[in-house]
């Protein structure tokens, strides 16, 4: 092997004369396994072993075994290529697997959180509209019971109104029969010789002793116990 190295004066290698020459296939095979490497080479004359081979006198046999040569590294260099891309592609279908279950982590986290965010904000609404209705029925009852409240004060004053005004009614009805039976002890008195005309005259005594008698009665809206001047109180003044 250190022989397959030496050159001579030309810068050749002994795989150079040997293509030159025109040895087997069989010894260039050999030589060439020895240093690979000697195929790309070149002598004093800037010339591969290959390219030394143009020259040989013999049957071409050294072109002929770098054209197999060349066929064999070009299967191999394909076979190799082939697995390399076919590695690079399952490097490559790797990273996507992998990409992808990165992306379906990620994925699954942002749905996680967003399912997350989605039944804290159903919760905080069903909390707003259960409080709103908690507070709408709290005024409702307020609004209730404050209309029932007035409505029970208004039947009270229709009720003390009904009562003041019959009670009135009553008052004017007595004071009417006071005057009358006054213009008429008047009248006898002074029949009587007992009065003067100090009161003035009868049409006068009549204005006066007759206020307000064409009034009607109040309408018996009420019941007869709402009443709060009992008729003796008037049978009493009647009787004066």
């Amino acid at each position: 092997p250190e022989g397959m190295t030496c050159t001579d004066d030309l810068g050749n290698l002994p795989i150079h004369i040997a293509f030159k020459t025109g040895y087997s296939e069989e010894i260039l095979g050999r030589m060439i396994e020895a240093n690979p490497n000697c195929l790309h080479i070149q002598n004093s004359k800037h010339r591969t072993p290959l390219e030394c081979a143009k020259y040989c006198q013999r049957p071409n046999r050294g072109i002929v075994l770098m054209a197999k040569y060349a066929a064999e590294t070009a299967t191999v260099d394909a076979t190799a290529a082939l697995v390399e891309a076919k590695v690079a592609e399952k490097e490559k279908l790797k990273e996507l697997r992998n990409e992808i279950a990165k992306n379906d982590t990620i994925h699954d986290e942002e749905k996680q959180k967003l399912m997350e965010q989605h039944k804290m904000t159903v919760r905080e609404l069903n909390n707003h509209v259960t409080k709103f209705q908690q507070e709408a029925k709290r005024a409702y009852d307020i609004k209730s019971k404050q209309c029932e409240e007035l409505i029970r004060e208004n039947k009270i004053l229709q009720r003390e109104a009904f009562v003041l005004e019959k009670n009135l009614f009553v008052v004017e009805r007595s004071t009417v029969d006071i005057q009358k039976r006054a213009l008429k002890l008047r009248r006898k008195a002074m029949s009587r010789g007992l009065l003067t005309g100090e009161f003035g005259n009868d049409s006068e005594a009549e204005k006066v002793a007759s206020p307000r008698e064409d009034r009607d009665p109040p309408h018996d809206t009420l019941p007869p116990q709402d009443i709060s001047i009992e008729h003796s109180d008037s049978s009493a003044l009647s009787d004066m």
